[in-house]
């Protein structure tokens, strides 16, 4: 334990931390930490853009080519307010960012200081920025900075990934207290939940007795950075592949069993495959109005006809959009990653006997390689029996290319 600046410990924790990159914009309540920052250069980089939602965008986008979190830094009140559109985006695309936000000194509290927000409470960024992240932290002492950015950093990482919001009154900075360092809280990847063998034997079985099954990934396949397993997978039971837009190239999207993207805005074969599929394996993905057309039957998916299996690191995603009904058996495997699924199915010995889709995969790729018109050939019978609600069919007509 030693007796430190509460900036200088922050810094310091950075680069424990591993995080290479500060993006931020210079103000008088960013000073303290700036100077701070300076020290550590050699290993914590800052980048300063002349906006503060610039500064996120920014760290958005290291995360999403490198997968590795960045941090953010802005001033006391419309700096740090500026960054709300970009951790909106970063939320909703799961990237994780520290966005470290000054604020006015605690001994000012309450006393409406220069660009204090206190009409609710005192010091109130916190409620402004709650919403576009996964937790925000203010520490009121130097004491509290050591528990809550190894808090900050595990809660970005873990589970889904998502911006976290470290709150620091500028006066923190400057003041010093008997410190010593935290273990990292970084775990991006390290933590992974597994399937029983029972549920993951359950799924493999289900896939090996199924006639037209598809695999649907969505962007937890690229956060688990799972795609050669995933193309293991596909190439040893010929499984096509449906993908979000988020979860294109897991699969090269030029492998002939990949189908594109599915949805409102999707390919053909991609919402044609997908509505006549008697069993989708959904792995890291929400099933959201773009990717399930607003979810209205036989346009994209056809629950409850089709069984689902669905894998997600995040409990609320399951049943969220595809509900529980008696006549569309659904396995949560809530315990399990998209690439820890991959590789407990590709071990699978058996191969499926007949895939009723591989006679017609040639017809589905033809859409995108060709981009000729296409239109749905199927027998009266056959879509009576797979879809007696008549949507199916209904679909198909919306859907057809004339």
């Amino acid at each position: 334990m030693s007796k430190m600046k509460g900036g200088t410990y922050i810094a310091e924790a950075l680069v424990r931390e591993k995080i290479p990159y500060v993006f931020g914009v210079c103000g008088h309540g960013t000073v303290g930490l700036i100077d701070c920052l300076y020290e550590v250069q050699d290993e914590v980089k800052m980048i300063s853009p002349r906006h503060e939602q610039t500064a996120v965008h920014m760290a958005d986008g290291f995360f999403r080519v490198s997968h590795r979190p960045a941090a953010t830094l802005t001033s006391t009140g419309p700096g740090s307010c500026n960054q709300i559109m970009g951790l909106a985006v970063a939320q909703t695309d799961s990237s994780a960012i520290l966005a470290i936000t000054a604020n006015v000194p605690t001994q000012q509290f309450n006393r409406a200081p220069f660009q204090e927000l206190n009409m609710h409470g005192q010091a109130d960024f916190s409620q402004v920025i709650r919403p576009v992240v996964k937790r925000s932290f203010q520490p009121v002492r130097v004491e509290q900075l050591p528990l809550m950015i190894r808090q900050a950093t595990a809660t970005m990482t873990t589970g889904r990934p998502a911006p976290v919001n470290l709150d620091i009154p500028y006066n923190l900075f400057q003041e010093e207290a008997d410190l010593s360092p935290e273990p990292p809280g970084s775990a991006f990847g390290k933590r992974r939940p597994g399937a029983s063998p029972e549920d993951v034997a359950t799924a493999v079985d289900w896939l090996l007795a199924s006639k037209r099954p598809v695999i649907f990934v969505g962007h937890g396949m690229a956060l688990s950075e799972g795609g050669t397993e995933l193309t293991a997978l596909v190439h040893k039971l010929r499984i096509p592949v449906i993908s979000s837009p988020n979860g294109m190239g897991t699969l090269d999207m030029e492998d002939p069993l990949s189908l594109g993207f599915i949805g409102r805005n999707g390919a053909y074969p991609a919402n044609q495959a997908g509505r006549h599929a008697d069993l989708v394996l959904a792995i890291g993905a929400r099933f959201d109005d773009r990717s399930a057309s607003s979810w209205k039957p036989g346009y994209s998916w056809n629950f409850p006809h089709s069984r689902l299996i669905h894998v997600d690191l995040v409990h609320a995603e399951l049943t969220r959009n595809a509900t529980i009904r008696p006549i569309s058996p659904f396995w949560p495997m809530q315990r399990h990653s998209s690439g820890s699924c991959c590789r407990s199915l590709k071990r699978a010995r058996s191969s499926p006997t007949t895939i009723a889709w591989r006679p017609g995969m040639p017809i589905l790729r033809a859409g995108v390689r060709s981009g000729k018109p296409m239109s749905v050939q199927t027998s009266s019978s056959t879509s009576r029996r797979s879809d007696p609600s008549g949507s199916l069919r209904t679909a198909r007509r919306c859907c057809r290319r004339t």
